[in-house]
């Protein structure tokens, strides 16, 4: 099935190369969920690509501030892999609104942000042969979740996603004290940890605190950030063509104040004009606009420099402020060239 699925995609089927072993798993990740049905598999991962690229998940700035933001955030993570059971990963629906600081993300690059981190995670955790075979357990946990903060359009394109366009099986979808308009079947959180505990066998330390348990998926973000940023810059990963290191602009919403990202540091400029659109700058950006605040200083220190010898000036004689007048006449004017009389001075010499 393998060999088939390389030779319709017209990839090669030696696998003498390291490219070819990553087609070779990328064939398998697609085969797998499909029973190695390959015209299946074809179809799952026409869909697949075709969902990337509409959702802008083709290619991931894996470095974006937002980006590393929202994966350390605990709104999406997994808990510890158990052999022969499904991957349990959950989704908190509650917190999303934290990404949106100061205003400074539009809705659309929000959600954007949002499900990129979550198929970043997805990714790094499909790319174990385990997962792919025992498959995913989704809690959807909408505890606390007011209508203001549910996403319907980012609920729709995440589980659009998982049920059709993701290389995973896809065991169970669990959705946590659902609202009442939401119409769906819901469970409580004691069901859902009962049955993590009994049916899965998770411990209480590797459930999360909203449901029950002791585990802070808040304090291990650096760590799941640096697991993933290890996966998907590994060549040898069948996700690695889906990233880049190198930066990528993001359009964002006007604010008062202009917020300059980079390595995930906040830089408040409130000398840059509000414009309806703002792009977070590249590195040299930075540098140019350092160097330009430090002109201005130097110019603003000059000129304040000036206006000093003028108030000194004015508590002295007359006699004191015409010769510390044309002192400071030699000083801030360039000198001039008399070009003719530099001429003469020239033929006199000869």
């Amino acid at each position: 099935a393998v060999e088939e699925f390389l030779k319709h995609m017209e990839w090669s089927v030696n696998s003498t190369t390291e490219e070819t072993r990553v087609k070779w798993n990328t064939a398998m990740k697609f085969l797998i969920p499909t029973k190695y049905d390959v015209n299946r598999a074809i179809d799952l991962y026409k869909t697949h690509e075709n969902l990337r690229k509409t959702e802008k998940l083709d290619r991931i700035w894996i470095k974006n501030p937002y980006l590393i933001r929202e994966i350390e955030s605990g709104n999406f993570f997994s808990l510890p892999l158990i052999p022969n059971q499904p991957l349990t990963v959950i989704f908190t629906a509650s917190n999303l609104n934290c990404l949106t600081f100061n205003n400074s993300l539009s809705q659309q690059d929000n959600e954007l942000i949002i499900l990129q981190a979550l198929v970043c995670q997805l990714d790094c955790a499909t790319e174990s042969i385990e997962v792919q075979q025992n498959g995913i357990n989704f809690i959807y946990d909408m505890q606390n979740c007011s209508t203001s903060q549910f996403n319907i359009n980012l609920s729709k394109k995440i589980l659009k996603l998982l049920q059709a366009g993701y290389p995973a099986m896809l065991k169970n979808i669990f959705v946590i004290s659902a609202p009442k308009w939401f119409r769906v079947t819901f469970f409580t959180v004691d069901q859902i940890r009962e049955c993590l505990t009994t049916e899965y066998g998770y411990s209480l330390d590797n459930i999360p605190i909203s449901l029950g348990g002791t585990y802070d998926p808040i304090i291990n973000g650096e760590i799941r950030y640096q697991m993933c940023l290890s996966k998907v810059t590994n060549t040898h990963s069948i996700c690695y063509p889906y990233y880049s290191l190198d930066y990528q602009p993001m359009t964002t919403k006007s604010t008062n104040d202009n917020f300059l990202l980079d390595s995930g540091h906040c830089y408040q400029d409130k000398s840059i004009v509000s414009l309806k659109t703002t792009t977070t700058p590249s590195p040299s950006s930075l540098v140019r606009l350092v160097s330009s605040r430090r002109n201005y200083e130097s110019s603003s220190s000059s000129l304040s420099h000036i206006r000093m010898r003028k108030r000194e000036s004015s508590l002295s004689n007359d006699h004191d402020k015409r010769r510390r007048s044309n002192e400071s006449l030699i000083e801030e004017e360039p000198p001039t060239i008399n070009l003719s009389s530099m001429s003469r001075q020239e033929n006199f010499d000869e």
